[in-house]
């Protein structure tokens, strides 16, 4: 068969919606022996087809990137072909460093043709793959502002999304988008408007027309909501400070509607939402028995081994959950002798942690381009005691995400759907592993063996301005089972008032 019919034929098929296995397995092996003969088209629609119905056929791919790194290599390509490559292999999580290093470079070489489409679909490849490209990105947002009234309801999503995914601070095209997306006539779908008011809500941009104007779309759009939906415009809005008690109602009414469908961790972020009590109690019917289970499967850990050997990493990967919200976290704690500090302290570290919820940190600059740190903040005192030790230990103070702290007593991991975190940059697991090294410093005899740190006595009380990720809850059990005697408690998140129907 001709290259241009093989890859005609392959289109069509993804098109219409129609997976035939065995005939893709022979269309793959038709276009590997093929490959030289294929243009830039022909690569992008192979790709897209296979990309589209989820064949993850990495030989084939492998085979198209590289032949598209060497037609690239001569000529930049057309705009289609470079957002439709990268779009491929975003699709399918394979971030293949030589091509996308290709695409960047054609693409800043032919930004002037890029349309709403080609701009926002390389900005979702890139905020996909998590790959903060600041030179593109720039380009891209410039590209975007130039053409805003041109892009699509679709578009601007996808490309503020994107932006707040990598975390990509260009105020103008924020402004932009935001004006745009105010505009009559532009019509966002359930998933655009869950996306967008997400994504500025994770730069806690300011704009009370533009939520005002999601919400009343949401309310004409709520039967279309999946469960994630529901839970991202939630969140959103609460942290933006935007309180439409209308929709607030809807999406209680839409919870009870769903719950049998609801996903878990949509529900862990609505179960902290100001929802209707019988919404709340419906949801901490599927969800707590979920954290039982999580509970015993981690209390059966019979040694430490278990978090440094990977055993925690596999648990969490497999279990799917990243985070279970300040309710569902302070149930889990409970669960695990953690409980909820004094009222004394809370006060007092209330005056400490600036806000409870999403906070932004400085911007910085990379490559020309700025970015944004999200802070996270957590209040603690601590006291330490050891029989060894003539005075206890005993400090209080903030501690911030920052730089990965390398603990040899703790070790963090990787949560659920985020391939690329560092966990080991957390407030919280920062902290208690500072304390591990300053109870192991003062006391170096009485921490080397497990004898010894039962030994060790006194408290550590915490307030942390949002709930703990799985990563951080194993930190916490990990403290808890490398010095048993010692009364931790911690208050993570806000716990909402009820709304009444």
């Amino acid at each position: 068969m001709l290259v241009q019919n093989l890859a005609n034929l392959v289109w069509s098929y993804a098109t219409l919606g129609v997976v035939d296995d065995p005939l893709m397995a022979s269309i793959s092996a038709a276009a590997m022996s093929q490959m030289e003969e294929m243009d830039s088209q022909n690569l992008s629609n192979i790709a897209w087809a296979f990309a589209v119905n989820a064949l993850e056929d990495l030989p084939l791919f492998d085979a198209l990137a590289s032949r598209s790194i060497n037609q690239l290599s001569s000529h930049d390509g057309d705009a289609q072909h470079l957002s439709n490559m990268a779009w491929s292999f975003a699709t399918i999580q394979y971030e293949h460093g030589p091509l996308f290093t290709a695409i960047s470079g054609a693409s800043l070489r032919s930004i002037a043709v890029f349309e709403g489409l080609n701009i926002s679909n390389t900005f979702w490849s890139f905020a996909t793959l998590s790959r903060r490209d600041a030179p593109l990105l720039d380009a891209l947002a410039s590209a975007a502002i130039l053409r805003i009234t041109y892009l699509a309801a679709q578009d601007l999503s996808n490309s503020v999304w994107s932006c707040a995914r990598l975390a990509f601070c260009n105020l103008p095209l924020l402004d932009a988008i935001a004006s745009r997306a105010r505009a009559p006539g532009c019509q966002f779908v359930a998933q655009d408007l869950a996306n967008t008011v997400w994504a500025f809500a994770y730069f806690l941009y300011a704009d009370s027309p533009l939520f005002e104007a999601i919400s009343e779309a949401a309310m004409r759009k709520i039967s279309d909501f999946i469960s994630q939906n529901m839970a991202t415009t939630a969140w959103a809005l609460e942290e933006l400070d935007c309180i439409h008690e209308p929709l607030l109602h809807a999406l209680s009414k839409e919870v009870l509607l769903k719950i049998d469908s609801m996903d878990f961790m949509p529900m862990a972020t609505l179960l902290d939402r100001r929802l209707w009590p019988e919404s709340h109690a419906a949801m901490a019917s599927r969800l707590f028995p979920l954290i039982d289970d999580f509970c015993a499967r981690l209390l059966q850990a019979s040694s430490l081994e278990f978090w440094r050997g990977g055993g925690y990493q596999h648990f969490v990967l497999e279990f799917g959950v990243g985070n279970f919200g300040a309710v569902g976290g302070r149930y889990l704690y409970s669960k695990l002798g953690i409980f909820d500090p004094d009222e004394d302290f809370l006060l007092r570290a209330s005056g400490h942690v600036p806000r409870i919820g999403r906070m932004m940190a400085d911007t910085y600059v990379a490559d020309g381009a700025d970015f944004l740190r999200q802070r996270v903040v957590t209040y603690a005192e601590f006291e330490l005691r050891s029989p060894d030790l003539r005075e206890p230990l005993r400090g209080s103070g903030c501690h911030e995400n920052g730089r990965t702290y390398a603990s040899s007593w703790i070790a963090p991991v990787r949560p659920p759907l985020c391939p690329y975190a560092d966990r080991g940059t957390c407030s919280e697991f920062r902290m208690l592993a500072s304390f591990c090294d300053a109870i192991a410093q003062a006391d170096p005899q009485g921490t080397s063996s497990a004898s010894g740190r039962a030994e060790i006595s006194g408290f550590v009380r915490a307030l942390v301005s949002g709930p703990c990720c799985v990563s951080c809850v194993g930190a916490f059990a990990q403290f808890r089972r490398l010095f048993p005697a010692v009364v931790v408690s911690v208050a993570a998140g806000g716990v909402p008032e009820p709304l009444q129907p």
